[in-house]
């Protein structure tokens, strides 16, 4: 009897415990809306191409965030973005001159016209009082409205593996920092080195964004 007594005292003990946990799993999802601000540019397998190709990106869109356990949670949704075109780097000259390599094809792709994205986030976070640190992946499928007889991408879509970090300002201000590591190719082909010689590479993208999110129920 004794050890059913202490397991009955035990339960009675932590029910508080017990019920806030469940409450806080079971809770429904919650919604929040975002808004986010950065910089993109290639990442290159070669270090001898010095062309980034940097260009401003802005985001808009809605989360929905599901609350695993108090301090652990995941959260999903759909942003749309605008990655703005480059300043050409190359003339018209060197277009005919080095048709044939890749850094010109992609310098004639991100400069003629502004580009359009929608991303699908999914990013599992860690909450430890205001702080925030997290990880996910981001599916990304960027569009080209005009000028598409320049485009020379691989592939317009791309996933990539997305660290975080957050702080939440009050019960429904958000802050954060997120950085993207994409992991298909975009372009492949030639360069050319200070030297004059040829050398291969392939392209991923890059990107970093601070965001806010602005949540439609308070935390």
């Amino acid at each position: 009897m004794k050890p059913l007594f202490l397991l009955l005292v035990s339960v009675h003990l932590f029910k508080p415990c017990l019920s806030q946990n469940n409450q806080l799993v079971n809770r429904k999802l919650s919604y929040s809306l975002t808004a986010g601000t950065g910089f993109s540019y290639f990442h290159y397998t070669s270090s001898e191409i010095k062309e980034k190709f940097a260009s401003p990106e802005f985001r808009v869109g809605i989360l929905a965030q599901k609350q695993l356990t108090d301090r652990f949670s995941i959260q999903s949704g759909l942003r749309l973005g605008l990655k703005l075109k480059t300043s050409p780097i190359y003339s018209e000259d060197d277009y005919v001159r080095y048709s044939y390599h890749s850094i010109a094809r992609i310098d004639k792709t991100t400069s003629q016209s502004d580009h359009y994205f929608i991303e699908i986030p999914l990013r599992f976070q860690y909450q430890h009082k205001k702080f925030g640190i997290g990880g996910g992946v981001v599916y990304r499928n960027l569009i080209q409205f005009d000028n598409y007889r320049y485009v020379n991408y691989f592939t317009t879509t791309d996933v990539g593996i997305t660290p975080s970090l957050s702080y939440q300002i009050n019960n429904r201000i958000r802050i954060g920092a997120e950085y993207f590591f994409g992991t298909i190719r975009f372009f492949e082909g030639t360069a050319m080195n200070e030297s004059g010689n040829e050398i291969n590479f392939k392209a991923y993208n890059r990107y970093a964004q601070i965001s806010m999110e602005y949540s439609l129920r308070k935390q």
